[in-house]
């Protein structure tokens, strides 16, 4: 949540962290952006004491394959919506092999 006020020009005051995933057919493929998923985390200077029930901050992708039926799911989620100064970010990640590729390495860049 960015929080600015009525005299505030441009963005406001903070910075912007991305976890990417992808799926790729081997270890030294490159992500692709429709295979890719990105969960951008910001880290602001202010964040308010209220706590209320949000969801978790989450993003997902899914990639099918040309001569197979089935996809691979990879679904990245935050445990909670506002971290502090000092305290781990711990990113949890769901992958689910619906089809009948084999995978054998997946790598997560945080």
């Amino acid at each position: 949540m960015w929080l600015s006020g009525e005299d505030d020009q441009g963005k406001p005051l903070g910075v912007e962290y991305y976890v990417k995933c992808y799926v790729g057919a081997n270890e030294e493929d490159k992500g692709h952006k429709r295979s890719t998923v990105q969960l951008a985390i910001k880290k602001l200077q202010y964040a308010p004491l209220v706590k209320g029930v949000t969801r978790l901050p989450s993003s997902l992708i899914s990639k099918g394959f040309t001569f197979s039926s089935g996809k691979i799911s990879l679904e990245v989620t935050l445990d909670k919506d506002t971290y502090y100064q000092g305290e781990k970010v711990a990113a949890n990640m769901m992958i689910s092999n619906n089809s009948r590729k084999q995978v054998r390495n997946i790598k997560v860049y945080v």
